[in-house]
């Protein structure tokens, strides 16, 4: 009995939020299962949000957003984080958003650039790969 009592009393799990996007311009090919917006294109999944010029969005059986490409002067912002880069990809089974093309990252004090930068969006993490380098300003005492 004393075991069951952490379990009934656990909250039941979060689905992730969905993914919503606006855009100039939008085209839906249901056949492809796929989706490609011009113009002032704007991602959001919970607090991140995704600027770009052009996006494609592929669907899966389901008609759920699987996977999106941003591409052209891409933005991404998650609470504090501020990214730049040419093309984002978000992969909803991995739950990430991977900037690539002079990726740069701002996180409070820090810069970090590289060939990547990938942000785990159910986690509070973000890795920099590729000739990763960075740069940290110290505060004043």
């Amino acid at each position: 009995m004393i075991m069951l009592v952490p379990w009934l009393l656990s909250a039941p799990a979060v689905p992730p939020p969905p993914v919503t996007f606006t855009a100039d311009q939008c085209r839906y090919g249901q056949a492809m299962r796929m989706a490609t917006c011009k113009g002032k294109v704007q991602v959001r999944r919970g607090d991140a949000h995704l600027k770009c010029k052009e996006l494609t969005v592929i669907f899966d059986d389901k008609g759920e957003i699987s996977r999106l490409s941003c591409i052209g002067a891409v933005r991404f912002t998650r609470n504090v984080e501020k990214a730049t880069g040419e093309r984002a990809d978000y992969e909803r089974d991995q739950a990430r958003v991977t900037l690539r093309g002079q990726a740069q990252l701002t996180r409070g004090l820090a810069k970090l650039a590289g060939e990547r930068v990938i942000f785990l969006l159910d986690k509070d993490e973000v890795v920099v790969e590729g000739r990763a380098q960075g740069q940290w300003r110290e505060t004043s005492p």
